[in-house]
């Protein structure tokens, strides 16, 4: 699963993901929703091993909207013999999802390259010269050509044979840090990405909404540098559910390389609770907590806290089964993030303040969510960032490196 099943812009020279080897026998889909038409070649996805249009290896596949911007998709057609071989759909509407699927199977001795365009052929060739390809680069959209106005979905590929072990999976890049906004139903071996660094101070924060308990052990999330459990680092955290309901949270804690913390409530089916597993560093200690709805359930001090490189993080994994429900508003953060307001409903009010960063890198991220009950004429604050009491002064309104910086919150609108 390359992008994840949630509406995601198409950005020019977005590289998605790297497939070290792409099999004679593949299978790409993914779901696009186009804003607009015009002219000019837009590129929605392109795999590719180099910079030279006009070579085989560069488009494998690719899918552009046409040139004459009248709705319609070119797709590239895999024959070494006529480089440029590719074929045009029928235009289809804007504003509306379209599932696009292009493969190459092994039906008896034979290599059929098949494009599907929503769930109907539209295109299949024999391909009498099929090849693998080591190192193609992933791109939604490419690094030629202007991106597609438009939105990508459910964009995943199935490489070669389901019992070839040699092939390597595909390499998501790593993110600095992981957002999901949207609902997504939990599913099995379901890699979002992968987090080059998680420090020893980290946040995993999301909603989830059972909607059935069983008796079977079920997971939610799953951060590893590699397996389940053998290894410092396998858990990192992970969460699951019991069959009673009440939540299980592994971590590597306190010299045991995982340890299992149980939520002693229930969470009710059907249902959005707000769970929140964080590492903080507090006058140098350590300590691992768990908030469930805005309450802490788990508070203990690490004396062993860890950094790990090139961690996984599924949703939910590989290893058990999947606990039947959803999920929103999945964040994940390396370092030490400050938890200024509870994920509840809370009022803005004027000179509240709610906080004190004594130092203020110049790297950070501040994010909240708002909801306005009315609007009216003036100036009418959320939050600020200030050192001092001039309005005018750079440092009083505009984040940078800054000692003793006040949060506050006006407004008699909601913030959380």
């Amino acid at each position: 699963q390359i992008i994840e099943d949630r509406e995601t812009p198409l950005a020019q020279n977005n590289l998605v993901a790297v497939v070290p080897i792409l099999d004679k026998t593949y299978k790409v889909y993914f779901d696009v929703k186009p804003n607009s038409y015009s002219e000019g070649w837009h590129n929605v996805i392109r795999f590719n091993i180099n910079s030279d249009l006009n070579a085989y290896d560069d488009r494998v596949p690719g899918v552009w909207f046409h040139n004459s911007g009248d709705g319609s998709l070119l797709i590239t057609v895999l024959r070494k013999e006529n480089l440029d071989s590719s074929f045009k759909t029928a235009p289809i509407p804007p504003n509306t999802w379209s599932h696009i699927e292009i493969s190459q199977q092994l039906e008896n001795i034979t290599y059929v390259y098949t494009i599907k365009l929503n769930e109907e052929i539209v295109f299949s060739l024999e391909n009498i010269y099929p090849e693998s390809y080591e190192n193609v680069h992933v791109y939604a959209s490419d690094q030629s050509h202007q991106a597609q106005d438009g939105f990508i979905k459910d964009f995943a590929i199935i490489n070669g044979k389901a019992d070839n072990e040699v092939i390597p999976n595909t390499l998501l890049l790593p993110k600095d840090s992981v957002t999901v906004v949207n609902e997504v139903i939990l599913k099995t071996y379901n890699l979002i990405a992968t987090l080059p660094f998680l420090e020893k101070a980290y946040l995993v924060s999301f909603k989830i909404k059972p909607t059935s308990y069983s008796l079977e052990y079920k997971n939610i999330i799953h951060l590893t540098t590699g397996g389940d459990y053998e290894e410092n680092g396998y858990r990192t955290p992970s969460l699951y559910f019991y069959n009673n309901g009440k939540l299980s949270v592994w971590t590597t804690i306190n010299g045991y390389i995982y340890k299992e913390f149980i939520i002693p409530e229930a969470l009710s089916l059907n249902e959005w609770s707000s769970i929140r597993v964080s590492q903080v560093r507090i006058n140098s200690i350590y300590f691992f907590r768990v908030y469930v709805d805005g309450k802490l359930k788990i508070d203990i001090k690490n004396s062993y806290p860890y950094s790990f490189t090139n961690v996984k993080v599924y949703c939910a994994d590989p290893w058990y089964e999947t606990q039947p429900g959803s999920i929103k508003d999945l964040r994940i953060f390396s370092g030490n993030v400050e938890q200024l307001i509870e994920d509840r409903e809370t009022h803005l009010v004027q000179n509240k303040l709610v906080a004190v960063v004594p130092l203020l890198d110049k790297t950070y991220k501040i994010y909240f969510d708002v909801k306005p009950n009315s609007y009216s004429k003036g100036w009418h604050n959320v939050i600020s960032f200030n050192i001092s009491s001039d309005a005018n002064a750079y440092d009083d309104r505009v984040p940078v490196l800054l000692k003793q910086l006040q949060f506050l919150q006006t407004l008699g609108h909601t913030l959380k």
